[in-house]
């Protein structure tokens, strides 16, 4: 069987998928992840048929397979995932929503989507340096928070500077057209300094999080963030 987590609700699709990893091993299955940029013909043939050859119960774990670019190689991949959900648990993990017609790829397919509310989405379009702005920004977080969570404003707010930094930067991404133009209009707002910094902060305070050596909640950093900004 093929089931599908998708969204930009990165905090709740990953904990879906840790369920769903906790469950294959409460059934005894043998669990294999595979990221899908570092994976080849042959790489994913072994992880697809290894149950086969020994007889053992597998779950195949693939993230992050639609962000591969379209090619032949990919629907290939696609081709053999769908013949070998046949008779294996496969679990497709995405960091982006899929659209129908990706999805249409897997009809007998088990979906769990995880979208992200419009509260960060605004949030995110608005953000800028400017100082004349900081009070509805301030807002405009809170709003966000309050209907996702402050963990998931931070893993968003670090892909929005990191996205705007690259573009700044000259850098080419394989993101729709129309997004694109939207973020290239929303760097101009900023130096490549401010984006920088911004950037750091964002580093420091994962580091702090993870070391667990923040004083302040993680609401509050964000705050600060945006003070700073």
């Amino acid at each position: 069987m093929i089931t599908i987590v998708h969204g930009e609700n990165l905090v709740k699709s990953r904990e879906k998928l840790f369920q769903l990893k906790q469950l294959a091993k409460k059934n005894n299955q043998e669990l294999t992840s595979l990221l899908a940029k570092q994976i080849n013909f042959p790489t994913l043939e072994k992880a697809l048929y290894a149950h086969d050859l020994f007889g053992q119960q597998h779950c195949l774990v693939i993230e992050e397979l639609h962000s591969l670019a379209h090619s032949k190689i990919r629907t290939k991949y696609i081709e053999q995932i769908q013949k070998a959900g046949q008779n294996l648990d496969i679990i497709l993990w995405e960091k982006k929503s899929l659209s129908k017609s990706n999805l249409q790829k897997f009809p007998r397919a088990q979906v769990f989507t995880y979208p992200m509310g419009k509260a960060l989405w605004d949030f995110l379009d608005a953000l800028q340096p400017r100082a004349s702005s900081k009070k509805q920004l301030l807002l405009a977080l809170n709003e966000a928070v309050e209907q996702e969570s402050a963990e998931l404003c931070f893993i968003m707010i670090s892909k929005r500077i990191s996205e705007l930094l690259a573009l700044k930067l000259g850098s080419e991404m394989n993101i729709h057209p129309f997004v694109k133009n939207k973020l290239r209009q929303q760097q101009l707002l900023f130096t490549q300094a401010q984006l920088l910094d911004a950037h750091q902060q964002l580093y420091q305070l994962d580091k702090k999080l993870k070391r667990s050596q923040n004083l302040l909640s993680l609401r509050s950093e964000l705050d600060l963030l945006l003070i700073n900004l």
